[in-house]
C-alpha cells in the first residue's frame, strides 16, 4: 500500500483578473441576490456603446401593498438603448420593517445607478458621456437623484438607502438626470398617446407589483448588505435605517415600559415581546 503525505500548503489568493462583462461586475461586487431577476439583452455591450453616443435611458417604480403585507416592498427598473432597442430590466423585493413605496422607488435608483456605474468601468479613459436620463414618478426620489453631493437631514426617512443611492451616483464618471414621468397615465390616456416614458412607467409598475406578489408567494427577497455598504447601525429592533436619535430613544422607551409592567405586574418581561403593540390602537 502507497502512503501520501501532505508536507506543506500555501494560500492560493483569487486572481485578479478583470471581469469579462457587465454582469460579472456586479456579481464581484456581492450580493448576488440582487441580480437574480436581471435579463439583459446580450453581454451588455450595448449599454457601453449607448453610453458613448448619448442613447441610454432608463425608467424604475416602486409598489407597497400594506394590506397585503405592510413588511415588504419592491421596485422594477430597466435601461433601454434608444438607437437599437437594445435592454435589460430587473427587479428588487426586500422584507422590512420600514417597507415602503418610497424605499421600493429608491431601490430603482440604486439599481439603475450601481448597472451604470458597472458599465461605466468599461468606458474608455477620459471619454465624454452625455448625461443620462432616469424617469421617475416619485418626487423625493428625484430630488435626493438629482443632489448627489448634498447631505441628507438627521431625520431622514429611509437614509440607509438615500445615502448609498447618493454614493453609487458621486462615483459614476458622467451625469445622470432624473427627469419626472406621470404616473397612471393608462387611466385617462388610450395606449397611442403615451410617450415612451409614460409605457416605461406602466411596465415598470405591473412588474414591481409582480414582483412583489412572486416575492411573497416564494418567500423570496433580496439580501444585505448592499455594495460598498461600509457601515451599518443596530438596535435590538433590527437596523437604524432613519433617525439614529429616533431609534435609539424608541428601543430606550421600549426597555423601560417592559420594566415598569413588569414591575406593576401588567404583564411579565417574558411574555412582553410576545405582544402585538403596533395592532394595540386597533384592538
Amino acid at each position: 500500500a502507497f502512503t501520501v503525505r501532505l508536507q506543506s500548503s500555501v494560500y492560493t489568493p483569487p486572481s485578479n483578473s478583470t471581469p469579462p462583462n457587465i454582469r460579472a461586475v456586479l456579481q464581484k461586487w456581492g450580493n448576488e441576490s440582487l441580480w437574480e431577476n436581471l435579463q439583459m439583452d446580450g453581454d451588455g455591450s450595448w449599454l457601453i456603446h449607448g453610453l458613448l453616443h448619448g442613447t441610454i435611458q432608463g425608467a424604475s417604480d416602486g409598489s407597497y401593498m400594506d394590506t397585503l403585507c405592510p413588511d415588504a416592498c419592491s421596485s422594477a427598473f430597466m435601461l433601454t438603448c434608444t438607437s437599437s432597442g437594445m435592454r435589460l430590466e430587473g427587479t428588487w423585493a426586500e422584507k422590512s420593517a420600514v417597507a415602503s413605496n418610497y424605499r421600493g422607488e429608491i431601490f430603482g435608483g440604486m439599481a439603475l445607478a450601481l448597472i451604470l456605474l458597472a458599465a461605466s468601468t468599461f468606458l474608455p479613459p477620459e471619454c465624454d458621456v452625455s448625461p443620462v436620463k432616469l424617469w421617475f414618478y416619485n418626487s423625493g426620489v428625484i430630488n435626493h437623484g438629482n443632489k448627489p453631493h448634498s447631505d441628507l437631514a438627521e431625520k431622514q426617512g429611509q437614509a440607509d438607502v438615500l445615502i448609498l443611492l447618493k454614493r453609487y451616483l458621486r462615483s459614476l464618471p458622467f451625469s445622470v438626470s432624473f427627469e419626472k414621468v406621470e404616473a397612471h397615465v393608462d387611466e385617462y390616456k388610450s395606449y397611442l398617446e403615451y410617450t415612451a416614458q409614460e409605457r416605461w412607467n406602466i411596465e415598470m409598475d405591473d412588474r414591481a407589483k409582480h414582483a412583489l406578489i412572486t416575492a411573497l408567494e416564494s418567500n423570496s427577497f433580496i439580501s444585505t448588505p448592499f455594495p460598498f455598504e461600509h457601515f451599518r447601525c443596530f438596535t435590538k429592533f433590527g437596523k437604524i435605517c432613519g433617525s439614529p436619535s429616533d431609534a435609539i430613544y424608541d428601543r430606550h422607551g421600549y426597555v423601560t415600559a417592559k420594566q415598569l409592567f413588569h414591575d406593576r405586574g401588567i404583564v411579565s418581561m417574558e411574555h412582553f415581546d410576545w405582544i402585538y403593540w403596533d395592532g394595540m390602537p386597533k384592538a
